[in-house]
């Protein structure tokens, strides 16, 4: 405990002969009842030591009794048994838990191979252009070297795979001023590194939307439509590690229309050679 302001105490003492003494002492709340007891031990310390400057406390001392001094330590012993109560109510024990961070890596996703959709030569005024991605045969006002597209997919095994790409594609011809045609894009999908050939591309399902659960050993759910704006494929679980495994192939077609519409182009529409960009994006899809 610090006591402040001693000169004042000494002065007071000198004045009043250790009576009445009233030091400016800070108490904290809750204690108030100490302070007689700290005017005493300040008391007891001035004629202690300077008795010469307070002759009439010579008998101070004796007057400062055991009785006294017994009463004061009791009164210490509580505030500090008071006090260790107070620090004992705040000691809690609080509640613990642990949790467990999980990750699944799985292989980069790439593209193995990319061969771009050939319409071949189409006559503007002769019906809708449609080059079916199954089916060569059932294509219809396309060209004689007319072809799919090709995008094969490396991807680990038996995983979602959500193939995100353009709905509708703007094509664009040489002119200055270039004209424009509208291509959108349809595909279909079979297990495994592929040609383009008849007998894939028959096999091959158009795109379905619907989720798929991890480990289906099909391509994509059966009743798609092969349109945008994204499919959901798993790839390979079987054949040779740089062969089938772990791959799908895509073939791509579509229908051409003018511009702005679902139609065909018409005749006196716009000609010349058109060219237009088919973006993809490949993720998984847990």
């Amino acid at each position: 405990m610090t006591f402040t302001n001693h000169s004042n105490v000494y002065e007071q003492l000198k004045q009043t002969g250790g009576q009445g003494l009233t030091p400016a002492l800070p108490v904290a709340p809750g204690f108030a009842w100490l302070t007689p007891f700290s005017t005493e031990a300040i008391k007891l310390t001035a004629v202690k030591n300077n008795p010469a400057a307070y002759p009439n406390q010579k008998n101070y001392f004796k007057n400062f009794n055991l009785k006294t001094m017994k009463t004061i330590f009791k009164s210490l012993l509580l505030a500090a048994f008071i006090g260790g109560i107070a620090t004992s109510a705040n000691a809690q024990t609080g509640a613990q838990t642990t949790m467990t961070a999980n990750a699944r890596i799985l292989k980069q996703i790439t593209f193995v191979n990319n061969d771009n959709v050939q319409f071949g030569i189409v006559a503007a005024g002769g019906g809708q252009t449609f080059l079916n991605p199954q089916s060569q045969s059932g294509s219809v006002n396309v060209g004689f070297s007319s072809a799919p597209g090709r995008l094969i997919i490396d991807a680990t095994s038996l995983q979602p795979i959500r193939v995100e790409f353009d709905t509708l594609v703007r094509m664009l011809n040489g002119n200055p001023t270039p004209d424009t045609i509208g291509y959108k894009p349809m595909i279909s999908a079979i297990l495994g590194n592929k040609t383009i050939n008849a007998v894939d591309r028959s096999t091959s399902v158009l795109l379905n939307s619907t989720a798929m659960a991890e480990g289906d050993l099909i391509v994509t759910n059966a009743g798609g439509t092969g349109f945008g704006p994204f499919g959901i494929i798993t790839t390979s679980s079987t054949g040779s590690a740089g062969g089938d495994l772990e791959r799908t192939t895509m073939y791509v077609g579509g229908y051409l229309y003018q511009w702005g519409t679902t139609t065909a182009i018409p005749s006196g529409g716009p000609t010349g050679t058109f060219t237009g960009t088919l973006n993809f994006n490949v993720l998984y899809a847990l």
